[in-house]
């Protein structure tokens, strides 16, 4: 199941997915993050996420508000939403 869910993604990407859409109050960036904490069974699957969340900053996933992308308040949300090692990798890649 994991090594499709992966494959999923990156043929997401492949296609062009929309990494700053905001169709359902929040990117794809934002929803991982939530969801690395917040969803159920959360913790079993910490491993995709935190490839998942590699896949999406890789690919080019914006760690600035894609509404007002002066300041940092979008990358804080994203690092106090996200579990600790997801929020670490978030950190990695510049979010404060």
């Amino acid at each position: 199941m994991r090594r499709r869910r992966l494959e999923a993604v990156l043929a997401l990407l492949d296609a062009g997915a929309d990494l700053a859409g905001d169709d359902h109050h929040g990117t794809p960036l934002v929803w991982l993050a939530h969801g690395s904490r917040f969803s159920g069974g959360a913790d079993e699957r910490r491993g995709n996420y935190l490839q998942i969340c590699q896949m999406l900053l890789e690919a080019g996933a914006s760690l600035a508000d894609p509404e007002n992308p002066v300041g940092d308040s979008y990358g804080r949300r994203l690092v106090q939403d996200a579990a600790p090692q997801v929020a670490a990798l978030l950190r990695r890649f510049g979010a404060r």
